[in-house]
C-alpha cells in the first residue's frame, strides 16, 4: 500500500465557512441522492475551490472524507493544490493506488472499475465510492434506472462520460453485492448511482 502524506498550510484555500453546519447539510444531500438513485440534487454554494474540482465534488470531499478514508485522485486532479486542500481540511490521506482508496475523484476518463475496492460478500459496504465529474446532468436523459428507491423507472442523462463507461460498470455487475457506488457531479449538481441500481442504456440492460 502506498499513501502520500504531508501538506503545506500556506496558500491552502478555505473550506466550509461553518464546517459543522455545512458538512451536515452536504451529508443530508448525499443521503437524499442515494435514497433516490438518479435524482438530481444541489449542494450549497461554497467559496473558491482548487481546480479542476467543481463545487459539488469539493463539497462532497469535505463532507465525506476524513483521516480514515484515503482518497484516490486521477491524473488530472492529482495536483499539489488539490492534495494540500484535502489533507488540510479533511485529514484524509492521498492513496497512490486505486485499490487503497475509500473515495476516488475522477475528473478525466474513469479507469476500469474493478481496479477499485469492491468490498466483500460479508462487508460489501467497504467498496469504494467514486465521485465522477461530468459535463452535465439531466433528468430527461437516455439512461433508464430501476431498483431500490425507484418506484417504477426514472431517467437520467449524463453528458461527458467516455463512451465505454457503461461497459466498465457492466463488467463488475457479476460481483454483486460487491462493487462500487457512483456519484456524478456537475457544477453544484449531484446524482447518485448505487450498485443496486439497474441501468438500461440504449436498449442494453447493463445494471
Amino acid at each position: 500500500m502506498r499513501i502520500s502524506v504531508g501538506s503545506s498550510v500556506q496558500g491552502v484555500l478555505p473550506g466550509f465557512s461553518d464546517p459543522v453546519r455545512d458538512s451536515q447539510q452536504a451529508f443530508r444531500t448525499v443521503l437524499d441522492a442515494v435514497a433516490l438513485p438518479g435524482s438530481i440534487h444541489m449542494v450549497a454554494v461554497m467559496g473558491p475551490m482548487p481546480p479542476p474540482l467543481n463545487p459539488a465534488t469539493t463539497t462532497l470531499c469535505l463532507a465525506l472524507a476524513d483521516y480514515e478514508t484515503p482518497i484516490f485522485l486521477d491524473a488530472e486532479a492529482r495536483t499539489t493544490d488539490v492534495k494540500d486542500f484535502l489533507r488540510f481540511h479533511t485529514g484524509a490521506l492521498i492513496a497512490d493506488e486505486t485499490r487503497d482508496a475509500t473515495f476516488a475523484v475522477i475528473t478525466g476518463k474513469p479507469p476500469p472499475l474493478d481496479q477499485f475496492k469492491l468490498g466483500s460478500n460479508e462487508f460489501p459496504e467497504e467498496g469504494a465510492t467514486l465521485l465522477i465529474q461530468v459535463e452535465a446532468l439531466s433528468d430527461e436523459g437516455s439512461l433508464a434506472l430501476s431498483g431500490p428507491g425507484i418506484e417504477t423507472e426514472s431517467r437520467l442523462g449524463v453528458s461527458g462520460l467516455h463512451a465505454d463507461f457503461w461497459d466498465l460498470r457492466a463488467g463488475i455487475v457479476k460481483e454483486f453485492p460487491r462493487g462500487v457506488d457512483l456519484i456524478f457531479t456537475s457544477g453544484r449538481q449531484i446524482a447518485a448511482l448505487p450498485r443496486t441500481t439497474t441501468v438500461s442504456y440504449r436498449a442494453a440492460t447493463v445494471r
